[in-house]
């Protein structure tokens, strides 16, 4: 069989011994953590003994259910079974690497601040989120793992370790309110044991009002958010541009006729994509998107006019354009509705709106999650992850004539009519 996927023991052992090395980074006082300690190490040999030296848990699988697996190594990914390799390798696969990366910085910070502290009391950077941070990070990282690649022994031993790492830091709970007393008591108040949404959802919010009471509406705090991540917005969008945008763009694009209006035009990477000798208005609600948005339109071989507007209030007559533009605007609009219907307000009767839209997913799994994961997204980057976009448009009036979903039905390509 010579796409085996597995038998390579070199690396069993390596990965082993380095997620091994992590809990070198966590105390050891009493035998009460042994335990604790023990089921880790145990995870990780049940991981990696599967990911590369024998994959039990397919065998079982296919002894049981007749679970076919052609035995490569990315075939081992179970989870992509399930849900489909595109979404998985697209979506749950980087996600698990990036709670791995948070797993580990906890496991390092959290010592760092611990073998500085010179047995102090520590409630500073990120013992200012948690009062666990390592024990935080030892979960999160065998969760990445779990969603990874799972493993019956694995699914099983995870639950179990999150049950003795909270009872551990329970037990600790009382040796620290016994030797700092009130000290303790107060941080305690303040601060979350394991779980730090409520302590950064707090801070968010209060940043938030800040700047709100600062400039007054909310669309001049979008403006606020726009302008200042401008300068780096075409790096943090290029792998997504690359692999993906680029080409449903200009796919999407050969549809345009007439007078366009394309709403939240950002830097004007559209304008590459766009056919000839097309008369094209942009707008955006930053001036910075704007600024950059200009020197892109220099080298577009047809009419572009920037203008700084809202798509909540367009201050254009009605009627005036043929076809309406947007790309993964309606996330971050803060009335998506009011933004529709001053869009079909401008359009032609028999005009056409060209979205690509991030939205809702119908999987009972994934929709559950956007719906958990939005409220932090919303207060770190300002766009919804959750919107039903499609009910919206069809709330406003319009009548689609095309849907189709490009990743997943995460990202849908989106025409319709007035």
């Amino acid at each position: 069989m010579d796409d085996y996927g597995y038998g390579y023991w070199n690396l069993v052992v390596l990965s082993i011994i380095f997620f091994g090395l992590f809990l070198l980074f966590i105390p050891f006082k009493n035998k009460s953590q042994r335990l604790p300690t023990s089921i880790y190490l145990a995870f990780i040999v049940a991981l990696y003994t599967e990911m590369y030296g024998f994959p039990s848990t397919i065998y079982i699988l296919t002894w049981f259910i007749s679970f076919k697996n052609p035995l490569t190594h990315v075939s081992g990914h179970i989870l992509a079974s399930i849900i489909g390799e595109y979404l998985f390798f697209t979506l749950i696969y980087p996600l698990s690497n990036i709670m791995m990366l948070i797993g580990i910085l906890l496991i390092l910070f959290g010592w760092s601040k611990i073998h500085k502290s010179g047995g102090e009391l520590v409630t500073n950077r990120v013992y200012a989120y948690v009062r666990h941070p390592q024990y935080l990070g030892i979960l999160i990282l065998t969760l990445g793992m779990l969603i990874q690649w799972i493993t019956i022994p694995t699914a099983l031993m995870w639950p179990i370790l999150l049950l003795l790492y909270y009872r551990q830091a329970r037990r600790e709970e009382k040796e620290m309110e016994e030797r700092f007393r009130e000290r303790y008591r107060e941080y305690k108040s303040k601060v979350p044991m394991l779980l730090p949404f409520q302590k950064i959802f707090r801070s968010a919010t209060e940043k938030f009002e800040y700047y709100r009471d600062k400039v007054n509406l909310e669309r001049d705090l979008a403006e606020l958010r726009y302008n200042r991540i401008a300068k780096l917005y075409d790096l943090i969008n290029y792998f997504w541009e690359k692999l993906y945008f680029d080409r449903f763009r200009k796919d999407i694009l050969r549809n345009v006729k007439g007078k366009i209006l394309e709403v939240g035009v950002g830097t004007g990477k559209s304008f590459e994509s766009y056919p000839p000798n097309k008369d094209i208005t942009a707008i955006d609600i930053s001036d910075e998107m704007l600024k950059r948005a200009f020197n892109r339109a220099q080298h577009y071989k047809g009419r572009v006019v920037l203008r700084r507007e809202d798509v909540q209030h367009l201050s254009f007559e009605e009627e005036k354009f043929d076809t309406v533009v947007a790309f993964c605007v309606f996330c971050s609009v803060t009335d998506p509705i009011k933004g529709l219907n001053e869009i079909h307000r401008v359009l032609k009767e028999g005009g056409q709106l060209l979205m690509l839209e991030h939205v809702r997913s119908k999987n009972p799994v994934l929709g559950r999650l956007m719906d958990v994961f939005n409220p932090i997204i919303v207060r770190l980057g300002g766009e919804n992850i959750n919107r039903d976009t499609v009910r919206n448009i069809k709330n406003v009036g319009f009548k689609i004539v095309k849907e189709k979903n490009l990743i997943y039905d995460v990202l849908k390509e989106i025409i319709c009519v007035k």
